[in-house]
């Protein structure tokens, strides 16, 4: 993360040769936030200078492509998701109460896939092959967000 009033460069580099490639330069205050396995796809969130709000976006390096996913994001700890690149999940605040979400990046549809009472608060989140971990205020927790009801208290504290 950099802050800056003006623009950034989204770059890429090769190691194989050290040839580095200007991706995308009007955007402010990048934060890159994953690469898909391949390195075909950034997902980053950027300041969009004239509303002032924070964009999440999807840029496709072969296409030289950028793609607004949401243009007001307040979202934390964004990854693709192991089970399908097609998808990001991520933390979010929404509606009062913290959430795991899941968001398609082909055609933005977004849905909260686990939530927490109103007392308790994610604090990080990590994948392991098919499950998701996430740590809490109130413990450690394992899940399959393809199954989420089979949840699986790790750690709990008081």
């Amino acid at each position: 993360t950099y802050s800056s009033s003006s623009p950034q460069n989204l770059m890429r580099a090769k190691t194989s040769s050290s040839e580095v490639s200007i991706l995308d330069n009007i955007s402010y205050n990048i934060k890159i936030l994953d690469v898909s396995t391949n390195g075909d796809i950034v997902i980053y969130t950027a300041l969009n200078p004239n509303t002032k709000l924070t964009e999440l976006i999807r840029f496709d390096v072969p296409t030289m492509q950028k793609k607004v996913l949401s243009e007001n994001f307040t979202g934390r700890r964004v990854q693709f998701w192991e089970q399908d690149e097609t998808r990001l999940i991520y933390l979010d605040f929404i509606d009062g109460r913290d959430g795991i979400f899941m968001l398609n990046i082909e055609d933005l549809a977004k849905r909260r896939v686990l939530g927490l009472p109103v007392n308790e608060r994610y604090l990080n989140l990590w994948q392991d092959s098919k499950y998701t971990f996430y740590t809490t205020n109130k413990g450690v927790y394992v899940v399959d967000l393809s199954s989420p009801k089979n949840l699986k208290i790790v750690l709990q504290t008081n």
